[in-house]
């Protein structure tokens, strides 16, 4: 019996060295995505869109996928974006281009945001993912950046659903010292056993999606 003990032991504690090592690699590989969307080099210009929007896109090495970034000049505050970005409580009131996404605020300290969101996907299994947002990076660099986090470590219903855990995306602005600023937000996000280019449309619209909706939010406060 005692050396059986020594054996459950040594499992439950193995299985906790995995549990964390996993979970850093997550974090790892998502702030190493948020560095190379963040790098100026590879961006190429896709399109304008009627609303005034550039459109870029940006192959990620190691994911065969496309980044994608949108800018557009904007003639208000742009914390007022950023604000937004950080009330993730209110994201189901603000983002209403995507009523298939549902989400929902985990924690909120002095430190970070944490957030779950599950995707409505017909006839298929419905996607989640936990995302956390440091709010230092407000203050200090005039941007609001959210990577995905291990789903393991959050207690959750949807365990016949499929959790997301390769992704991340940021916004930020330029002052353009005339009284605009130049408003970007870029991301990308892997869905395993989807074909790339099922992900790439995915993301592509996802990020237009948000973007109108945040700045049509922001120029109404």
């Amino acid at each position: 019996m005692i050396k059986y003990m020594h054996y459950l032991q040594f499992f439950l504690f193995s299985m906790f060295v995995v549990f964390i090592y996993a979970a850093k690699d997550i974090n790892s590989q998502n702030n190493k995505l948020l560095n190379i969307l963040y790098n100026d080099e590879g961006w190429i210009f896709e399109e304008t869109t009627s609303n005034q929007c550039n459109i870029y896109v940006k192959n990620i090495e190691g994911l065969s996928l496309n980044g994608v970034k949108i800018s557009r000049t904007i003639n208000f505050n742009p914390q007022k974006v950023l604000t937004i970005i950080l009330d993730t409580k209110n994201y189901n009131e603000v983002l209403i281009n995507s009523s298939n996404v549902y989400t929902s605020e985990i924690s909120n300290n002095n430190a970070e945001v944490i957030a779950k969101q599950k995707i409505g996907i017909p006839f298929l299994t419905d996607l989640y993912y936990f995302f956390g947002i440091k709010k230092e990076e407000k203050k200090f660099n005039n941007s609001i950046n959210w990577t995905l986090r291990d789903p393991n470590l959050f207690t959750h219903s949807d365990q016949s659903d499929y959790p997301l855990t390769v992704g991340c995306g940021g916004w930020n602005y330029i002052d353009n010292n005339d009284g605009s600023f130049t408003i970007n937000y870029r991301l990308v996000i892997d869905i395993e056993g989807y074909p790339a280019w099922v992900i790439n449309y995915i993301n592509y619209y996802s990020l237009v999606n948000v973007f109108n909706d945040v700045i049509i939010a922001a120029q109404k406060q």
